[in-house]
């Protein structure tokens, strides 16, 4: 009796994951398709934003991460999880508070920050580099460098808490607290002082050249690396080997001067009564992974 076309199929199948081969062929597929080098791992994220269509990574293994994002409520003045309208906070969705260009102080409380928190499995090293790699949407913000959209002021910053003190229970079980906890006065100083490309922290415009003489080139996209060891990660309630890396979100104060000297030679500069600036989110995808 001849073999099915169908039960060849199924054995054939069953020969390549039973040899490991079939996985090895989705990563080479999925490699060639996505154009990553093969020494990058990447996470699935649980996170998808229709109306922006933030899409959240691929996977390559079964590693997983979740994430939340937090930002400063105003008319609570206290930390939030959810946007204005009640949903959950995305990076999608979100929109960073007005920058004052005046009262700079108030600036303390524009930063926004995602919560990445990542399983490990076996096959991804103890110890090694997270990378997030963050894209813009081209076909709504343009090239210009200095539109106003989001990507042309942000600033995008990794880091881990070294004391693992952010994984107390209730500490995240208060959006506030939480919000406080990670964005103190003291890193939002930090962040502040940065300028030009870090491992851990870019933006998407790099500033070329100084003085009035200087230019601006934008970036499809930017890609933070962080390094990580085996102390950073902790037992979840489930056993599961765990790690929280933070992306930290704020704006870059080069490049918000480099807006507005723009806007002041184009309309003659902003009044004291109109010293708010806001832009439109033009992030496209957050791609999490990993390297040895």
């Amino acid at each position: 009796m001849k073999t099915s076309v169908a039960g060849r199929f199924k054995r054939a199948l069953r020969f390549l994951r039973d040899s490991r081969a079939l996985a090895t062929l989705v990563i080479l597929v999925v490699t060639m398709n996505m154009l990553v080098a093969a020494s990058v791992a990447w996470f699935t994220m649980n996170r998808q934003t229709d109306a922006d269509n933030i899409g959240m990574s691929l996977s390559f293994d079964d590693t997983t991460a979740l994430y939340e994002a937090y930002m400063y409520d105003l008319e609570t003045e206290k930390g939030t999880n959810k946007a204005p309208d009640g949903s959950e906070l995305t990076i999608g969705n979100l929109v960073l508070n007005q920058y004052d260009t005046i009262f700079k102080a108030q600036n303390r409380y524009t930063p926004a920050f995602a919560r990445i928190e990542i399983t490990r499995i076996n096959s991804m090293p103890e110890s090694g580099n997270v990378t997030i790699t963050v894209a813009r949407n081209k076909e709504i913000g343009a090239d210009d460098a200095m539109s106003a959209y989001s990507s042309s002021i942000t600033r995008f910053t990794a880091f881990i808490i070294q004391d693992k003190g952010d994984n107390d229970p209730e500490l995240l079980s208060d959006p506030a607290a939480f919000y406080d906890y990670i964005s103190p006065r003291s890193r939002f100083n930090e962040v502040e002082d940065l300028s030009g490309a870090h491992a851990h922290s870019k933006t998407f415009v790099n500033v070329i050249g100084e003085g009035n003489s200087h230019t601006h080139e934008k970036l499809d996209d930017i890609t933070l690396t962080l390094p990580y060891e085996a102390k950073n990660w902790y037992r979840d309630a489930d056993g599961n080997n765990v790690m929280n890396v933070y992306l930290y979100i704020t704006y870059d104060v080069q490049l918000i001067d480099c807006y507005m000297d723009k806007q002041e030679t184009a309309s003659g500069g902003i009044s004291f009564d109109d010293n708010g600036v806001t832009f439109e989110n033009d992030f496209k995808k957050v791609t999490v992974g990993y390297t040895d």
